[in-house]
């Protein structure tokens, strides 16, 4: 016994063998096809272009951090001064070097907090232009280490920042699977 298909197959096979695809309709779907592909170019594009500016910023950053350090120290005014500025420097020594060996720090908040620290740092070289020509005044070392104490809470924010993102990412990676 037949089903009902199979016999309309047979009774139609003539029809079947006469009839040519619709070139339109095959054309249409190859042409929606690139342009997907180009949209997702341009993404991954973007993506890219995205990523070499924040990698650019950052080394311009560390760069940068790394020559404020050396111009400017505490130590030559008092041996008590340097040696807490000694350990404020090893601390957000410790800090950078966790954030710099994270490849992921193109997030919008991070580089807003990436922009702090240089505000922080503008802070600390005027202090020590105000130490230069006004002589070691407490206020002015007060200032100076309330912008460390504020370099390591913008610090501890970015690193905060790095771990909510590695969760999202772990997180979207799980529902993907």
């Amino acid at each position: 016994m037949e089903s009902r298909f199979e016999k309309y197959i047979e009774d139609n096979r003539n029809r079947f063998d006469i009839e040519e695809p619709d070139r339109e309709i095959i054309w249409k779907g190859i042409k929606s096809a690139k342009k997907r592909r180009l949209r997702n170019l341009r993404i991954n594009t973007i993506r890219v272009a995205a990523s070499v500016i924040a990698i650019i910023t950052i080394s311009v950053f560390v760069i940068n951090r790394d020559n404020t350090g050396y111009k400017y120290s505490l130590s030559e005014y008092s041996d008590e001064w340097g040696v807490r500025e000694s350990e404020y420097n090893a601390l957000i020594n410790k800090k950078m070097a966790l954030i710099n060996s994270d490849k992921n720090t193109s997030n919008e908040i991070i580089v807003f907090l990436k922009d702090e620290l240089n505000e922080i740092d503008k802070l600390y070289i005027q202090a020590f232009e105000d130490i230069k020509t006004s002589g070691t005044m407490d206020q002015i070392v007060d200032t100076i280490f309330d912008t460390y104490e504020k370099r390591l809470q913008i610090l501890n924010q970015i690193i905060n920042e790095i771990e909510k993102q590695k969760v999202y990412e772990n997180n979207d990676k799980k529902h993907k699977v």
